[in-house]
This record gives structure tokens, C-alpha cells and sequence, in this order.
């Protein structure tokens, strides 16, 4: 409940103090930018039309409209940037709970695949090879999925360490067992390179 109305929360703290609805949504360097922004447009506006600035909490009818209405806008901006960014949050927290709960793909989650006859391929046990293109499955396989994580890369050949016996990665120049150098193509067998 209290997720559903975080957007609206977040434009109440923005229009009750500048900066507080963003600080709500944790969005610190925005609220600030909101927070200086409208202090700075008031010093401005305050200073270009010459006019003593009066606290507008005890004395409302102080505040000339030409320093007034400015500032009120931009408070209002910032209310509707809080709520437009609660929302965006909200939406986006809905749809990774979406992918984390739904994250496989329903085909392969329900039942058998339906090859193009019509027929289940679990059902015969054999490969359905009538439409002629693209790679066939057994029915024991499963689709990939969006999240599918890729298959790992082809491992590279070990050899065996003229040191120590032991088999260690043929890309690396030492054996990381023993740390002692591995002869390469161009060496003579002895560890120094010609």
C-alpha cells in the first residue's frame, strides 16, 4: 500500500519543503539542485526588483507577486519532478519483480512444445523433422530463456609442467603450480627463450 503511494508522498514532501520529496525518493543531488534552484531564484528575484525579503509564513502579503508567482512554480516543478520520479521508480521496482517472479518462459514452463503439425514432440519421443529448417529438439531440452546465462567458452588444452607433472593452462607462460617457466614453441627445452 504505502509503495502504491510513495509517488504522491514524494510530491507532498516536495511542495511542503523544496528538495524533501527527492530526499524521500533518495535522490540527494537532485533535491539539492531543487533546494538551490529555488533559493537562488528568490535571492535573485529578490535583489533585481529591489524588494526587502520578508518571511512569507508571518507575513504573506510582503512577498510582491513578481518575487511570488516565480517562486511558486518552481516549487510547483519540483513537486511534479518528486511525483514524476516516485512513479518511474515504482514502475520500474513492478517490473523486475515481474522478470524475478516470471523470469522463465511460459512454453517451456507449462508443458510440451507444439511443433508446426500441431503435435506435441514429447509425444512421439522423436524429433519433429517435417518443416525442414532450423534445429529440432528431442522435447528434453528447454528454450532460452530472456535470463539465460551464456554457455561457458570452449575450455583451452592443458599441458603438463616439465617440472612438476602436473597439467596447467597452455595460454599461460609459467605452470601456476609451480611457478617455474613453461617451454613455448620457440624455446629449446631448458626454460630460455633463444
Amino acid at each position: 500500500m504505502l509503495h502504491r503511494l510513495r509517488p504522491w508522498i514524494a510530491a507532498a514532501l516536495a511542495l511542503a519543503i523544496v528538495g524533501l520529496g527527492h530526499a524521500y525518493l533518495r535522490r540527494w543531488g537532485r533535491g539539492l539542485v531543487w533546494l538551490l534552484t529555488v533559493v537562488g531564484a528568490s535571492v535573485v528575484l529578490h535583489s533585481v526588483n529591489d524588494v526587502e525579503p520578508v518571511n512569507p509564513l508571518t507575513n504573506p502579503e510582503g512577498v510582491p507577486a513578481v518575487v511570488l508567482v516565480p517562486i511558486t512554480v518552481l516549487v510547483l516543478l519540483s513537486a511534479v519532478d518528486a511525483y514524476v520520479l516516485g512513479r518511474r521508480d515504482r514502475d520500474r521496482a513492478r517490473t523486475q519483480a515481474r522478470t524475478v517472479v516470471g523470469g522463465t518462459d511460459d512454453r517451456s514452463a507449462d508443458g510440451p512444445a507444439e511443433s508446426s503439425s500441431g503435435t506435441s514432440d514429447r509425444s512421439s519421443g522423436t524429433p519433429d523433422r517435417s518443416s525442414g529448417s532450423g534445429p529440432t529438439t528431442t522435447g528434453t531440452e528447454r528454450p532460452p530463456t530472456r535470463n539465460a546465462v551464456p554457455a561457458a567458452p570452449e575450455e583451452t588444452p592443458a599441458v603438463t609442467c616439465p617440472h612438476c607433472g602436473k597439467e596447467t593452462d597452455a595460454e599461460l607462460d609459467f605452470c601456476h603450480w609451480c611457478t617455474e617457466p613453461l617451454p613455448t614453441a620457440e624455446d629449446d627445452g631448458t626454460g630460455a627463450v633463444r
